[in-house]
């Protein structure tokens, strides 16, 4: 599993209903965590009363001490590069 808690959030751009967010946290991954800075496109429909973010982050799994998986008697080996996507929809209830 892998958490990302936030501790701080900031408009960095506004532009209508369209924003970029700066937030800065801590991921977890395998029981390791790593501070992270992770910029996300957001977007707020007033008339649904929505607010989504999408993003993306590269990440390695040697940051967090996870071995890259093999198959076939190590024959396939995987990159240790990571490339995590962020699609998060809220809506006011």
């Amino acid at each position: 599993m892998v958490t990302y808690k936030s501790i701080e959030n900031k408009i960095t751009a506004l532009d209508g209903d369209k924003f970029v967010l700066e937030s800065v946290g801590t991921i977890t991954a395998a029981g390791v965590s790593k501070p992270l800075t992770v910029t996300l496109n957001g977007f707020f429909n007033t008339e649904m009363k929505t607010m989504s973010f999408e993003g993306t982050k590269d990440l390695t799994m040697t940051m967090f001490n996870i071995e890259k998986p093999t198959a076939f008697f190590g024959k396939l080996v995987t990159k240790d590069e990571l490339n995590v996507m962020f699609n998060l929809s809220f809506i006011k209830q």
